[in-house]
């Protein structure tokens, strides 16, 4: 099987202590080796370093104690500059849990953070609420494996099985266009007509009768589905969906 390009996700910790830094890059490098995907680290040693960041932040690991301006301060500033990360508050303050609220915080992590499988879980929680960022486990090469929603260019029903397409490779999974399309991830596939589906980040041109994809692949459109098939195309346009290739989540 070819090796799949990993994607790179950039998780920012802004924390004062150097201990916590050095503890959480290290559980960042085991997480790593865990999932199919890079991580990018990026440091912040005070809410004011963070806060005059410009880069892209998919996922914020955000201490709470911290001089002059604090984790939940910091957080709203954040969220006025509509500056929309996810969040994962890591904190020893069990009290100051419930603030973590205002500033939308997705998960709330107790320090320290090996005591037990909390941290993995909440980075895994996280990831899921990206485009695309669920599997699907199919066949290939007579080996079961799972594979990102967002490396799905298309699906095509082939009687008593479907086949999925990835830039590099032809995988193949036993069950129907109607039931792998419960699976998908709405935002980013879309039925052609009834033995193709499309994923939308994938679509180059749409035509009266077909999709066009960036590798010229033509996906045909039946005209019952055609509406359906230019409305989410222009929902995903609109909303400039691109999955974590450019740090989109909803």
């Amino acid at each position: 099987m070819n090796k799949q390009k990993k994607e790179t996700v950039s998780i920012a910790l802004c924390d004062d202590d150097a201990g916590t830094h050095k503890t959480v890059e290290d559980n960042l490098v085991r997480y790593e080796k865990t999932r199919e995907i890079g991580i990018e680290i990026i440091h912040f040693y005070s809410a004011m370093e963070l806060i005059k960041y410009t880069g892209k932040i998919h996922i914020l690991l955000l201490d709470i104690a911290m001089p002059d301006i604090d984790g939940i301060e910091a957080g709203l500033i954040l969220r006025e500059e509509k500056k929309d990360y996810r969040i994962i508050m890591l904190t020893s303050m069990k009290e100051r849990a419930a603030e973590s609220m205002k500033i939308g915080a997705f998960r709330f992590v107790e320090k320290p953070i090996w005591k037990d499988n909390s941290f993995f879980e909440a980075l895994d929680d996280a990831l899921i609420t990206f485009l695309g960022y669920k599997k699907i486990n199919a066949r290939y090469k007579n080996k079961n494996v799972d594979i990102f929603q967002y490396q799905i260019e298309s699906i095509s029903s082939m009687g008593n099985y479907v086949r999925i397409k990835t830039e590099s490779n032809l995988y193949e999974k036993n069950t129907t266009i109607k039931n792998i399309i419960s699976e998908l991830d709405e935002r980013l596939f879309v039925q052609t007509e009834k033995s193709h589906i499309v994923n939308l980040s994938f679509v180059k041109e749409i035509r009266s009768n077909q999709c066009i994809l960036a590798d010229e692949t033509q996906i045909p459109i039946s005209r019952r589905a055609f509406k359906k098939v230019l409305a989410a195309y222009s929902m995903f346009d609109a909303k400039g969906y691109n999955g974590i290739r450019n740090g989109y989540f909803y």
